[in-house]
């Protein structure tokens, strides 16, 4: 389970109910506006971090591999945003 609490063409923090060890690669499923359908990334884990005494971890990560539509989809809803 996860939730995404910050999305850049750079990479994400996320907030999910696991440890990932750092520099693991992560395939990852983003819901974006422009796209009828998922879209799937690959990300290299930075760094996570548990939130406190909770079972909350926040975990950043940044993308590799990824499509140039997926990054302009994503720039253009940051800039949105």
């Amino acid at each position: 389970i996860s939730q995404t609490k910050n999305l850049s063409e750079g990479g994400l923090l996320f907030g999910s109910d696991r440890k990932f060890d750092k520099g693991i690669m992560l395939k990852i499923k983003l819901r974006l506006p422009e796209f009828s359908d998922y879209v799937i990334v690959k990300a290299q884990v930075i760094d996570s971090i548990q939130l406190g005494k909770s079972d909350i971890y926040e975990t950043r990560a940044k993308f590799v591999q990824v499509d140039q539509r997926v990054i302009q989809a994503i720039k253009r809803l940051a800039d949105y945003e």
